[in-house]
């Protein structure tokens, strides 16, 4: 089994190098900026709606179990 973990993010369309991000960022930031090309990527909370609620459930379940893990 590989047990690596890849950094959050995705390709930009332009350049395609990696944008790391995090959903946290993802949820906070009104832009995104690839940091090879500089494009500017904006986010449209609005048209993007279902997504955001899919990543603030995601964040939830996230926070949760760090909450658990400080218990033990």
């Amino acid at each position: 089994m590989n047990n690596t973990q890849q950094a959050p993010g995705f390709k930009c369309p332009v350049c395609g190098h990696t944008i790391h991000t995090s959903i946290t960022e993802l949820l906070t930031q009104a832009s995104i900026r690839c940091p090879h090309c500089f494009l500017q990527l904006n986010i449209d909370k609005n048209e993007s709606k279902r997504a955001f609620e899919i990543m603030e459930n995601v964040q939830a379940a996230q926070n949760k179990m760090d909450n658990a893990h400080k218990i033990r």
